[in-house]
């Protein structure tokens, strides 16, 4: 089966009646359970991006704090929530959205029983989440990029 270009399925939606859009859309968040959490975003957490923010950030310090004791199972446990984080990001769009969820999830990361540094897999998991922070706290308005800039500077090893 042919996928068709967005530009066509756009032109199709737009031809539709509302009944029908509805019910598409209730289908394919139906289909999957990423259809059916975007969808939900959209429309009832995309106005109110600072409650989203705590939402994802309690979400992953839940995360954190169940975390088992074994290092391998750890590990695997914060890939895990690094991906989900990066799967929210995915539906906000937002750069501070993305800068105060991984400000989160580097100090939680920093709160582990074990260091981290030690792992080469979770050091350079953490080094790019350090990165990514960055990248995103350049594009922000200056008085945020400042307040960042210095919770950064306490994130950063040495």
């Amino acid at each position: 089966m042919l996928t068709p270009s967005l530009q066509d399925i756009k032109a199709e939606i737009t031809a539709l009646p509302h009944k029908e859009l509805v019910q598409l859309c209730l289908q394919l968040a139906k289909f999957s359970k990423n259809n059916k959490e975007l969808l939900g975003f959209l429309l009832f957490g995309s106005e109110n991006l600072a409650g989203f923010i705590a939402e994802v950030n309690a979400v992953v310090s839940a995360q954190f704090d169940a975390l088992p004791s074994s290092l391998y199972l750890a590990k695997k446990g914060i890939r895990k929530i690094s991906q989900q984080l990066n799967k929210y990001q995915r539906y906000a769009k937002n750069p501070q959205v993305e800068v105060e969820t991984l400000l989160n999830f580097c100090q939680r990361m920093k709160e582990l029983p074990f260091k981290f540094s030690r792992y080469p897999a979770l050091q350079n998991l953490y080094e790019s989440q350090l990165q990514k922070i960055e990248k995103n706290v350049a594009v922000l308005h200056p008085e945020l990029n400042y307040d960042y800039a210095r919770i950064l500077a306490d994130l950063r090893p040495g």
